[in-house]
């Protein structure tokens, strides 16, 4: 998988919120609903929740997820039973083993061995050795009669994130092992001494499908997931753990550290869910965190904070005494309007401002930048203009009249607001006669 990363210059710098108040924002309950371990790091929810669960296959035995709501068998057990001939009841009975099979990682059952299994028959690899001289006899026949000595564990994997236990002297779980094994042979990694410690930098966790390993990560970005989830619940969106475990590997390979980097990072893997989910979970964190004055300190405003749809974007509007006039104005209609158009009015109007602003930039010798020399003939030539975008076909009549009206109820409310509040809302320009 190849990572690009877009530099902030290409998307934009984003104002990360301190790391503690991001923590605040994060209910305690909510960590306790969506199974989440501080200690070990690890995202388990319940199998069963209505938004981050992730149902269990049928078929005993077998720990892998159902992606779908109408089907009962994950993808594997779904083509074994296709080929297998029996009824879907009697499938989800069938206890026989095979090597496709997700059943997860087991202790051997050697009692007080504290090493995994990595045969089917559960038994570590040392007392499946010792017991291949007694082949005619099953693993727990064998365990009766020879009595083999526990073994002490190989401690945890070595691959940062890896919750399973290591099987080998060299410190891998069986499947990181297994991967060790075919990267040396097919010769992807040398075989010298430092050839494993380098190996095990570009490895990824093994995971469970409905666990989400985020031990490794920097805080803040497992603090924003949390707070990016918790949002989502609270709006009643899914959220598949199999996409977000997708969202995580991405944020290990590109080693970020909080979800706006996250959101601009694009993989040559095929996975635009997950890119999706990570810019999904950074606007939910930016809009837990905001507020309607840390809004107005922006140039592009997110109309959720203020309880409405879509964005708001004052950057055409050039003049700083004219974006700050209509940010004024804005922020005092907004509450003035309902519904799910009720941010409408204020795009409307800071559309016609923009059409203002692009006439004192091209028509006055200091493009409009000083407020006190604004007078009569800006706005005649601001009519000119329209009249002529009417006349060439850019603008139909009815637009023309809509941006006129705009502007005068944009500039009449806003010399209200500076004369009610006593000069300290608006620029002086708007005290001016029309």
């Amino acid at each position: 998988m190849t990572i690009v990363a877009l530099s902030a210059a290409e998307t934009g710098p984003a104002e990360l919120p301190q790391l503690e108040g991001v923590r605040a924002a994060i209910r305690p309950g909510f960590l306790v609903e969506c199974g989440w371990d501080a200690e070990s790091g690890v995202l388990s929810p319940p199998r069963d929740h209505p938004l981050l669960g992730l149902r269990k296959c049928a078929r005993q035995g077998c720990l892998a997820g159902v992606r779908s709501h109408h089907v009962e068998l994950c993808k594997t057990c779904e083509a074994r039973h296709r080929s297998s001939g029996m009824s879907l009841a009697e499938f989800v009975l069938d206890t026989s083993v095979t090597r496709r099979s997700n059943r997860g990682e087991r202790l051997c059952i050697v009692p007080r061995c504290e090493r995994p299994s990595h045969t089917y028959e559960t038994l570590c690899s040392t007392h499946c050795t010792a017991r291949m001289l007694h082949r005619e006899l099953s693993a727990s026949e064998w365990i009766r009669q020879e009595q083999p000595t526990p073994l002490p564990s190989h401690g945890p994997c070595r691959v940062t994130g890896c919750i399973r236990v290591a099987a080998m002297r060299v410190g891998l779980c069986t499947p990181h092992g297994t991967r060790w094994g075919v990267d040396r042979r097919s010769g992807l990694t040398s075989r010298d001494k430092d050839a494993l410690a380098e190996w095990i930098t570009r490895q990824q966790p093994i995971g469970v499908d409905h666990l989400v390993i985020l031990t490794g990560l920097p805080d803040r970005l497992i603090a924003e997931i949390l707070l990016g989830l918790q949002h989502r619940c609270d709006e009643g969106t899914r959220t598949p753990l199999t996409v977000l475990r997708a969202m995580v590997s991405s944020a290990r390979a590109a080693a970020v550290d909080n979800l706006p980097d996250l959101s601009r990072v694009r993989t040559t893997r095929k996975r635009h869910d997950a890119e999706a989910l990570a810019r999904s979970l950074a606007t939910s964190v930016r809009r837990a965190m905001a507020t309607p004055e840390s809004e107005f300190a922006l140039d592009v405003w997110d109309l959720a904070t203020f309880g409405a749809r879509g964005m708001l974007d004052f950057t055409a509007i050039s003049q700083s005494w004219l974006r700050d006039a209509a940010k004024h104005w804005a922020a005092e209609d907004l509450p003035l309007h309902r519904g799910r158009q009720s941010g409408a009015t204020a795009k409307g109007v800071i559309g016609a401002l923009v059409y203002l602003s692009e006439s004192l930039r091209s028509t006055r010798e200091d493009h409009g930048e000083d407020p006190a020399r604004l007078g009569r003939r800006d706005i005649v030539n601001f009519s000119n203009r329209l009249k002529h975008f009417e006349h060439t076909g850019s603008m139909t009549a009815l637009t023309r009249l809509r941006t006129i009206r705009w502007v005068r109820r944009a500039l009449d409310d806003a010399r209200g607001f500076h004369t009610a509040s006593g000069g300290s809302c608006s620029p002086t320009c708007l005290t001016t006669s029309r």
